[in-house]
Parts: structure tokens; C-alpha cells; sequence
């Protein structure tokens, strides 16, 4: 299990400032029905902690005042320049309460196509799923073991069990294994999308100098 110990804090600019300043990250606590908390949290500690879990899905027992609350870690706020958290989000988890979450993929087994030539195209990393608390897993594993070239897994294709439900459009496409020649002629279709782009444009700045010209 995840912990984290956490401290009440006030709202007030300075007093922010002077947290970070002393190697603290401020925060909040909220969940359904009750009062959000502002809260922080010992830099030091809270690197620790987001190095150790798997995924922002892993459930997190923050302690705060002698209450240790389980919570899903919602949003990281870090300095564009330095990389440094700057702000954390928990969301503290209520019994019986349904969540959804953000889950990756894990793919297991080595394709058959794959080893016949074809390209691993991985487009899906991860899904959104609705379930309890206490049914978050880390990862959902897709075996690709019998993909052929030309093959694809969609999120329709996979055996959940009922404990989760995918929040998601089921068409959508996880991962394809694809033919070395058509993954070229999708590349050269891409490129020449991006060169006619500037060129359209070019094009109409044209027109409209020459319409002035006209009207001058």
C-alpha cells in the first residue's frame, strides 16, 4: 500500500510561496460530499512516492490529522521550466463509491505478424474505466500473440471482467499489426499533408496582394 503523511494548511499567496520554498508542496483533499482540504506535503516524500507507484491509478492512503484517507492521486502540477511539482490534486475514495481511472496497457505475448515482417503499431496506451475503489488495477494486459499482419485489437475485443466498465468508444483501436509498405505510404501521406498546408496558404496570401493591387 501507497501512504503519504499530509499537513492542514491556510490559503494565502505568501504563505504558498514560502511553503515550496521550504521544500513543501501544496495541495488539496476533496471527495464527494465533503469540504475540500487544503493541504501539503513534504517534497521529498511526495518524489518518493510518484517514483514507487505504477500509475496515477494506484490508490494512495494519505494520513492527515491522525485520519488515513485512501485517495486517487487527480492532478500534478509541475514548473514548466524545472520539472518541479508545484501543486497536488488527491481525491479522497468513499466505500461503495465508483471512480473512473485511467488505466494503461501492458501487451503480452509476441505477435505472429510481427515475426512474418509486419510493424507493431502500439496506438492505444491506456483507457478510461469506471469501477470500485478497491478494483483499480495497475494494468490491463492484451495479448497479441495471434495478431497477422493487417490484424487489430480494439477495445470491443477485450474480455473485462463485469467489476469494469469501459467508459470509452469500443471501435477505437489499442494496438495493429501492419504491413511494412502500407506503414511507408501512410508516412509519404503525412508528409505531403504538411507540405501542401504552408503552400494553400502561400496561395491565398497571393490572391488577396493582387486584390489590393487591383483596387489601388
Amino acid at each position: 500500500m501507497y501512504e503519504i503523511t499530509a499537513y492542514p494548511r491556510q490559503e494565502r499567496k505568501k504563505r504558498v510561496r514560502k511553503l515550496r520554498k521550504e521544500g513543501k508542496v501544496p495541495g488539496v483533499i476533496y471527495g464527494h460530499g465533503e469540504k475540500t482540504r487544503l493541504i501539503y506535503v513534504e517534497e521529498e516524500e511526495l518524489k518518493k512516492l510518484l517514483s514507487s507507484i505504477h500509475s496515477e491509478s494506484s490508490v494512495v492512503t494519505v494520513k492527515l490529522n491522525g485520519e488515513e484517507l485512501p485517495s486517487l492521486i487527480k492532478e500534478v502540477q509541475r514548473d514548466i521550466f524545472t520539472g518541479r511539482v508545484i501543486h497536488i490534486d488527491f481525491h479522497h475514495l468513499h466505500r461503495g463509491e465508483k471512480v473512473t481511472v485511467m488505466v494503461p496497457f501492458k501487451l503480452v505475448g509476441e505477435a505472429k505478424g510481427v515475426k512474418e515482417g509486419g510493424i507493431l503499431d502500439f496506438v492505444k496506451r491506456d483507457v478510461e474505466i469506471e469501477c470500485l475503489p478497491k478494483d483499480i488495477p495497475e494494468f490491463i494486459e492484451v495479448d497479441i500473440s495471434n495478431l497477422g499482419i493487417g490484424d487489430s485489437v480494439h477495445l470491443r475485443d477485450l474480455k473485462l471482467p463485469e467489476k469494469w466498465r469501459i467508459t470509452e468508444d469500443l471501435e477505437e483501436v489499442i494496438v495493429s499489426i501492419v504491413a511494412p509498405k502500407k506503414l511507408e505510404e501512410i508516412e509519404v501521406v503525412e508528409e505531403e499533408e504538411e507540405v501542401k498546408e504552408p503552400e494553400v496558404v502561400k496561395e491565398e496570401e497571393r490572391k488577396e496582394e493582387e486584390e489590393k493591387e487591383e483596387e489601388e
